[in-house]
């Protein structure tokens, strides 16, 4: 061990608070500090001793305030919110307004326009489940040929 890692160590295997100051100042070349560092690294006493050091230095204030860009981020996100919020109000405004225009909420007065658009409710509820049987069909045949091709492979 070198007279300069000796004054690093003390006679328990140890650092010194010279060690601490070289660590804390950038003096100890880098050999010195790697060893420092795995000493730390198992040393749970030394570790706690070197924490406190540095946590009794005072911190060097940031160059800029980062309160402005994360105010403006979030006010930015808070209007993204408000714009879906309206957005939605404003689709089921129409839909609310073309239902009730159309007749659709006025089945007793006119019956027939009301029969007319439930089964044309009827006719699409069945169109999209054929449409979602068919898809799941397909699915469900790709992945038994999938799983017999890598049986048959195996």
């Amino acid at each position: 061990m070198s007279k300069e890692m000796a004054s690093y160590f003390d006679q328990d295997g140890h650092l010194t608070e010279a060690a601490f100051d070289a660590l804390i100042a950038g003096g100890a070349d880098e050999l010195a500090r790697l060893e420092m560092a795995e000493h730390m690294d198992f040393c749970d006493a030394c570790m706690i001793r070197y924490t406190e050091r540095v946590l009794q230095d005072e911190l060097m204030p940031p160059a800029q305030s980062v309160a402005p860009v994360v105010m403006a981020h979030i006010r930015r996100d808070a209007r993204r919110q408000m714009f879906r919020r309206l957005a939605t109000v404003a689709v089921a405004a129409a839909l609310a307004l073309t239902f009730w225009f159309t007749g659709a909420f006025d089945m007793q007065r006119n019956p027939k326009q009301g029969q007319a658009l439930i089964q044309g409710a009827n006719q699409a509820a069945a169109a999209i489940t054929q449409g979602a049987n068919s898809i799941s069909g397909g699915l469900s045949g790709a992945l038994q040929w999938l799983f017999q091709s890598k049986e048959g492979k195996q």
